[in-house]
């Protein structure tokens, strides 16, 4: 995977990672099927090397396991952006007035968050701080 770009935002990030999942799954595949063809070459032989055999098996099973891994991730993944980036450039962004001053990606201006900000709801004591000598 590529490192993270200067400028990128959250949203942007996440499709890059999900463009880079959709292609480690594509080579896995094909890797896959190159093991699976090297397998059945080996098994037509008249003596086949099982050692070789079960060794490529081996290698077959990692490598659909790590697809199968990078499959639910890219679900996931697809999920959160489906959620939070459609429509947007990405990232904070400022509003004018009538709007906070800065809204959460993927929040609509004048509507109430899945979670409402409660932080105005905690008990406030007045408490010494002890801070030592």
């Amino acid at each position: 995977m590529n490192a993270p770009m200067a400028a990128e935002t959250g949203c942007q990030l996440m499709k890059r990672l999900a463009k880079d999942l959709k292609e480690s799954i594509t080579k896995g595949e094909k890797h896959a099927d190159e093991v699976e063809s090297r397998i059945a070459q080996l098994e037509a032989q008249a003596n086949p090397d099982q050692a070789q055999i079960s060794a490529l098996k081996q290698t077959l099973e990692v490598i659909r396991k790590k697809i199968e891994d990078e499959r639910t991730s890219l679900s996931e993944l697809e999920d959160v952006i489906s959620e939070n980036c459609q429509g947007l450039s990405g990232g904070i962004r400022r509003t004018g007035p009538g709007g906070s001053a800065l809204e959460r990606e993927g929040e609509v201006p004048g509507e109430l968050a899945a979670q409402p900000d409660r932080r105005d709801e905690l008990p406030v004591r007045d408490q010494s701080l002890d801070l030592g000598p």
